[in-house]
């Protein structure tokens, strides 16, 4: 790891004096970089540009991925030794890299701060306090006012595909329908919003829509969507438990209600991360740090998009196949539904209410019910977001009829089961 750091800071930092040198007065690149002393290297060129007369703007981006690369990884998720590793490298960052930055900006309100403004992306609370030693820095993501800046709205989007696959409104328009079930719907702002017309609009994940663009390009079609980026959100999946204080029954109980309540924690320790798939608060605001959640209209966690709503079912899907009422009725129910055969789900549904709480079933709605058809008729990599479950309400008992049925919308079916 030392290695890489010296080589990615020094690296930069001839970057930045190569570009600047005319600023910086033509300074001799080999009198500035240390090899093996990247900290040094950082001082030497911060005291330079200190006495250029300018002031710096410093952008860290993915600040907490050496942290997180330690915890979610492997066999380690959520182990004391995980966290004791984490340990050892804030201590590194802090002394070879952030303890300088903070020396460059300055006391508060410091006029002879080299460093004026300081931008960080990718913060995780678990390591803020402890990663960074500017304990004065300001979280935004939560205000309402820069919530554009956390991803892509629909209309920059839109600019890109046009711009990009040279795609007219129409094209555009085609892409952008796909692109939107499976990566739009962020929301950070601690504020309601109105979900038919968010204000502000609902968010992108930017780095998923470049990947599906030049997937895109290269291809014509993206047959197999790109899986998501979120921060290692599969290994903070598997870490959730069958049985405990935060199981997987409640990622089962978010995913038939479309969405939770829950206190989101702005900062906790390092170490609270031994408490994920325990302390259910801790667990899910660590989930929507991590792109696995977001903010419903009334402030209620739910997950974004399609791609996010595969990773969980996935980890759903395997907790049923372990459970004895469930396991022998999954592959039945399927194969015979889409035979037409409707008895066998019919069936399966029954033994996975005998699973829930009684109040599960007498407070489900025609939307629960579809979100439990979901979970239990398919494995999620071959589920089908597009195909629907329709309760027709009008028919008396006695009356059903079943099977496929195309709609108006040409990329949506319905099964109309009584």
């Amino acid at each position: 790891m030392e290695e890489s750091f010296n080589d990615e800071i020094n690296g930069v930092l001839v970057d930045f004096i190569e570009k600047y040198a005319k600023e910086l007065g033509h300074p001799e690149v080999g009198n500035l970089i240390k090899t093996n002393n990247p900290t040094q290297s950082l001082k030497d060129v911060l005291k330079l540009a200190g006495k250029s007369g300018h002031t710096l703007f410093v952008g860290v981006d993915e600040y907490d991925a050496p942290a997180n690369n330690s915890v979610f990884i492997g066999d380690t998720m959520g182990m004391p030794d995980a966290i004791k590793k984490v340990g050892q490298i804030e201590q590194f960052f802090k002394e070879t890299f952030f303890a300088p930055l903070k020396e460059g900006c300055g006391g508060l309100g410091d006029r002879n701060a080299i460093i004026s403004k300081y931008f960080l992306t990718g913060v995780t609370p678990a390591f803020r306090a402890g990663f960074s030693p500017l304990a004065e820095a300001i979280i935004v993501s939560d205000e309402r006012e820069l919530h554009g800046i956390c991803g892509f709205t629909e209309n920059e989007v839109k600019t890109i595909v046009q711009h990009y696959l040279r795609e007219d409104e129409q094209g555009a328009d085609g892409i952008i329908h796909t692109m939107r079930k499976l990566y739009n719907g962020y929301y950070f702002a601690s504020s309601d919003y109105n979900e038919s017309d968010p204000q502000p609009p609902l968010l992108y994940n930017p780095h998923l829509v470049f990947r599906y663009i030049r997937k895109y390009n290269s291809n014509g079609i993206v047959a197999n969507p790109q899986e998501s980026t979120a921060v290692h959100s599969t290994h903070v999946l598997k870490s959730i438990s069958d049985i405990g204080e935060f199981s997987v029954d409640d990622l089962l109980e978010l995913m038939i209600s479309g969405s939770v309540k829950s206190k989101i924690h702005a900062e906790f320790d390092s170490a609270d991360l031994l408490s994920i798939g325990k302390d259910r608060s801790i667990t899910l605001s660590l989930l929507i740090y991590l792109g696995v959640l977001t903010r419903g209209p009334k402030g209620n966690l739910r997950i974004p998009n399609e791609v996010i709503k595969t990773e969980v079912l996935e980890r759903i899907h395997n907790y049923l196949r372990d459970q004895d009422a469930i396991r022998p009725l999954l592959g039945p129910a399927f194969d015979n539904l889409v035979r037409g055969n409707i008895n066998d789900f019919v069936t399966l549904l029954e033994a996975f209410f005998k699973t829930r709480a009684l109040r599960s079933f007498f407070s489900t709605n025609e939307a629960m019910l579809q979100n439990i058809v979901v979970l239990i008729l398919d494995k999620p990599s071959y589920r089908v977001p597009e195909l629907r479950l329709v309760i027709d309400g009008n028919k008396g008992k006695g009356e059903g009829r079943y099977g496929f049925h195309p709609c108006d919308d040409y990329n949506l079916w319905r099964a109309d089961v009584r």
